[in-house]
């Protein structure tokens, strides 16, 4: 269970080190950023927590 939850961890980082590429890395703007940072919100309310999963609560 545990290698499972860190393929899971690895490619929502990667999803996101991509999307942060995509719109503009370093030089990305502050309306992006904000729009980026929006989307995160939606995303992380659809993500359990590697903290809150046990083996009784997958």
């Amino acid at each position: 269970m545990v290698v499972k939850e860190q393929i899971e961890e690895e490619t929502l980082v990667m999803n996101l080190l991509d999307k942060i590429k995509i719109a503009g890395g370093e030089k990305i703007s502050s309306d992006i950023l904000y729009s980026f940072d929006r989307d995160m919100e939606k995303i992380s309310m659809d993500v359990t927590a590697a903290r809150d999963v046990t083996t009784v609560n997958p």
